[in-house]
């Protein structure tokens, strides 16, 4: 829904999408090795932006670091095929998934060359809620991004207005036309890791997963709508 609101407010947004799909069909129908040469994993580092009103440290939104770091865990151990539910694939996938040899770390520089954990804290204490996507990618993630070529930025702030009542836990841009100042994964801080102030729903860190996918330039395996993909690439 993110991704079609954009294409129908720009026209340049959904030809730079269409061609997006375009590509990856080519990539995906281009004969491949046998075998991959190496293997080697790529590690991303990652940086998380932990918004929050004042609240004290592992209350509300102002999550703990163990909590971070479990969703770090939960990434590398579904990127390298490692949970123990992969037995539950459905048959038609099982030939497809892989490890993908991809890792994630957080970060240990930041932007100006600094020691960091990969964790930055930062108050608006006169905002409890991010209520709108306009709201955080008009105003929070230009004022919060780390350059998007060195980091996976990850925003974890509170959801309410708009992005309470449609219920998102979470959303993600992608990457071959994202921007400078929109890049990553913004999550509902009770939706991120599996230990912490989660909600009762959120358990395996599989939200985060899923839109790191997307980041990652991963489309639902049902295709652009709850149905298929009907091969115009605007359903």
């Amino acid at each position: 829904e993110y991704i079609q609101k954009r294409a129908a407010s720009s026209a340049e947004f959904a030809r730079q999408r269409d061609e997006m799909f375009q590509q990856m069909e080519a990539f995906r129908t281009t004969p491949k090795p046998a075998a991959r040469a190496g293997q080697n994993v790529i590690y991303i580092p990652v940086v998380f932006h932990i918004i929050h009103n004042g609240k004290a440290y592992g209350v509300g939104e102002n999550i703990s670091d163990e909590q971070v770091l479990s969703q770090i865990d939960a990434l590398n151990r579904d990127f390298a095929l490692m949970a123990a539910d992969t037995v539950n694939i459905p048959a038609e996938f099982k030939p497809l998934a892989t490890n993908t040899y991809i890792q994630f770390c957080m970060a240990k520089f930041d932007p100006q060359g600094n020691p960091t954990t990969g964790i930055e804290r930062i108050v608006y204490s006169n905002k409890a809620t991010w209520d709108t996507e306009n709201d955080i990618d008009g105003v929070l993630k230009p004022a919060t991004i780390w350059d998007r070529r060195k980091y996976l930025n990850i925003w974890s702030c509170n959801f309410g207005g708009t992005l309470k009542s449609q219920g998102v836990l979470a959303y993600a841009t992608l990457p071959y036309f994202t921007d400078n100042q929109t890049d990553g994964v913004v999550s509902r801080h009770n939706a991120i890791g599996t230990v912490g102030t989660l909600l009762s729903s959120q358990r395996g860190g599989r939200t985060v997963v899923h839109e790191v996918g997307h980041w990652l330039g991963l489309l639902h395996i049902w295709g652009n709508t709850a149905g298929c993909y009907d091969g115009t690439y605007n359903s």
